[in-house]
């Protein structure tokens, strides 16, 4: 685990409520945004990029820069609200909705 500390609101306040455990960083497995060619790692919660010192939050559908906290995703956000709601409508349009929930597949954890 990395040593790197996200400085998103939730983030922090995740960290203060439930402990270091709940949060990481990690080493990022893909190319990293347009908008930060250096970064490094990747928060795990808010889905920020950083070289280890600043911080970009970017969709990695559109390139829309966001405000920490801003960007939209089931597990490890990486979407806009805008192209996080076109997967959902895209995912309805097929007919690709959990049984269970009732929620499309992009938005399902069950």
């Amino acid at each position: 685990m990395s040593d790197i500390r996200c400085t998103t609101p939730s983030c922090v306040s995740a960290i203060e409520r439930y402990g270091e455990h709940y949060h990481k960083v990690d080493p990022i497995k893909t190319a990293p945004p347009d908008a930060m060619p250096d970064a490094t790692h990747r928060c795990s919660m808010c889905g920020g990029y950083t070289n280890g010192k600043d911080w970009v939050h970017q969709c990695a559908s559109c390139d829309k820069l966001l405000g920490p906290g801003e960007l939209k995703g089931l597990f490890v956000p990486h979407l806009c609200a805008d192209c996080e709601q076109a997967a959902a409508d895209d995912c309805i349009r097929r007919g690709h909705v959990c049984t269970l929930c009732r929620k499309p597949y992009s938005r399902c954890c069950c």
